[in-house]
């Protein structure tokens, strides 16, 4: 009766190194064709409860849409009403967000067709699916909001439907192409600790061997690694661009400091460019401060307090991690204010004899920034890396900061009444503290429109039935690289069995969009309220500007 003609992946489920998925527009279209959000498309919403999928409320455009009839679908489990090809996917990836919890976005549905409950017809619809849940936060249900779009030829273009389709899903995102595997697009922005990175490329023919990462652990624990090949990498297959996501994975699996560099000599073999690595890796605690590290090569750990008194951290040997003797892990404490550095670059002999410059180049950067200054770390990183691709005479350099906070990064709230006249200052203000927390452009974006999309929805769908009304927004840190957010409100969104409203949900274009720019998003009506809670990862850029002449 109608069919799933295509999902995108969930940000969660993108790949270990951080690329997004392709996008969802791409995957779905067909030879010849191509999708895109039509500006005057019904927006349908139905309300389903348990993991039977009950429908429990629905607009109007919801049975042409789901079950091919404009009869109420009221009170039939969804298995029962949507039948055809694809339908069995459709119902069991909806019946997965309520399993899960985790809302899913761009389920491609074609409606069906008039001649008959197997064909599919012109009608598509973009549909996302959000939790709904009890105030004790178990699952009650889930809200589905199709978008509707529109079939083109390929080799048109239409600037309405461009801008339509940008207006609904965001500019188009870079795919995994567009990334060096061996530098990140960014850092995990965390409330105790600032994280900067800076990269001079080589300037060189040959590709550069350098990389860089920070991952989060399950423990709360930061894991940070550097290194630069021996020789300049020509990026063969084996090499810098599948080190990282290895190391990365080994991390991820339990393994600490010098188990996982052991491996660094064996990964890089692969090529005959790369002999001889530098790398470091080390672990912080952001809530201690303990740090147990390992290296090999010439790669340089510099520790320095709040009042610039650096030092170089013992290297812990010559031989990789775990061989012929060496030491294993090393250990130290960050205090708060101080900066721990990961850096290597330029010649080796000239940085090496010059390392106390090098330790006067940052502690003087600390100093006069200031131990409690947000951006710190982005300071000591660009004289650092600086200074070694000067004494390289062009060489690459790199530089991997990680500052501990005198005190965690605060929140942000803020209270109105509800009514959408009200919202001003929202936008600025979320921008502002987005800004100071030292979150990519990209990540502000999204935050922004998805917490307006949600504000304004409470102001308009949910007010009390009596008195006014106030909606409240509290975002913060949650110590894993992501932000949270909740918008709450004092009235009730829940439909209840009403077969043809549906004003008193959030608008579906709104759902929609919203689901679109956040990791997580769910419902919680209650008895004093409804709660809206998004997530989304924040990273903080990688500066890859070249050194200045």
């Amino acid at each position: 009766m109608g069919q799933r003609a295509g999902h995108e992946a969930s940000r969660d489920q993108a790949r270990p190194d951080g690329d997004e998925p392709a996008s969802p527009e791409a995957e779905a279209c067909r030879p010849g064709q191509l999708l895109m959000p039509s500006g005057d498309a019904p927006v349908f919403l139905s309300e389903l409860a348990g993991p039977d999928l009950v429908v429990v409320s629905a607009t109007p455009g919801a049975g042409p849409a789901l079950a091919g009839g404009d009869a109420s679908l009221i009170g039939c489990r969804l298995a029962d009403v949507v039948h055809g090809p694809g339908g069995q996917q459709f119902v069991e990836t909806l019946q997965s967000v309520h399993a899960t919890g985790r809302h899913t976005r761009n389920v491609l549905w074609s409606a069906p067709a008039a001649g008959g409950p197997d064909e599919a017809g012109q009608a598509m619809f973009s549909v996302s699916a959000v939790p709904v849940r009890r105030p004790d936060g178990s699952a009650w249900g889930l809200v589905v909001a199709g978008l509707g779009l529109s079939r083109r030829q390929s080799g048109t273009h239409d600037t309405r439907r461009a801008a339509g389709l940008t207006a609904a899903f965001g500019p188009p995102r870079p795919g995994p192409a567009e990334e060096d595997h061996g530098i990140p697009r960014g850092l995990p922005v965390l409330p105790g600790v600032r994280l900067a990175a800076r990269h001079v490329p080589a300037g060189t023919e040959a590709g550069d061997g350098g990389w860089l990462d920070a991952v989060m652990l399950s423990d709360g624990v930061i894991a940070l690694m550097a290194g630069i090949a021996g020789r300049p990498i020509r990026r063969a297959p084996g090499t810098v661009a599948y080190l990282r996501p290895a190391l990365r994975e080994m991390l991820l699996a339990g393994a600490g400091p010098a188990e996982t560099l052991a491996s660094v000599e064996d990964l890089a073999a692969g090529s005959a460019d790369a002999r001889g690595p530098g790398a470091c890796l080390a672990r912080l605690d952001p809530a201690s401060g303990e740090v147990s590290y390992a290296s090999v090569g010439h790669l340089m750990l510099l520790l320095s307090t709040p009042a610039g008194e650096p030092g170089f951290l013992p290297r812990s040997g010559s031989e990789p991690p775990g061989r012929d003797g060496h030491p294993g892990a090393g250990a130290a404490v960050l205090p708060p204010g101080g900066v721990l550095l990961l850096c290597r670059g330029g010649q080796e002999e000239a940085t090496m004899a010059d390392r106390g410059r090098l330790a006067d180049l940052a502690a003087s950067v600390i100093t006069s920034n200031g131990s409690r200054a947000a951006d710190t770390a982005d300071r000591v990183c660009a004289a650092v890396a600086e200074w070694l691709a000067r004494t390289g005479n062009g060489g690459e350099a790199i530089a991997l900061a990680a500052h501990r906070l005198p005190e965690p990064a605060a929140g942000w709230s803020m209270q109105f009444p509800a009514d959408p006249q009200a919202l001003t200052g929202l936008r600025a203000g979320l921008r502002a503290w987005l800004e100071d927390l030292g979150a990519g452009t990209a990540d502000r974006a999204d935050v922004e429109l998805a917490v307006w999309e949600a504000a304004v929805n409470a102001a308009v769908h949910g007010r009390p039935s009596q008195g006014a009304g106030t909606v409240t927004v509290q975002a913060g840190l949650d110590g894993t690289g992501n932000v949270l957010i909740q918008v709450t409100d004092r009235g009730q969104w829940r439909l209840g069995g009403s077969a043809d409203s549906g004003q008193g949900w959030a608008g579906g274009r709104g759902l929609s969009v919203i689901s679109q720019v956040t990791d997580e998003v769910s419902i919680a009506p209650g008895p004093a309220g409804t709660t809206m809670t998004m997530r989304r990862r924040l990273r903080h850029p990688v500066s890859l500007r070249p050194a200045p002449t």
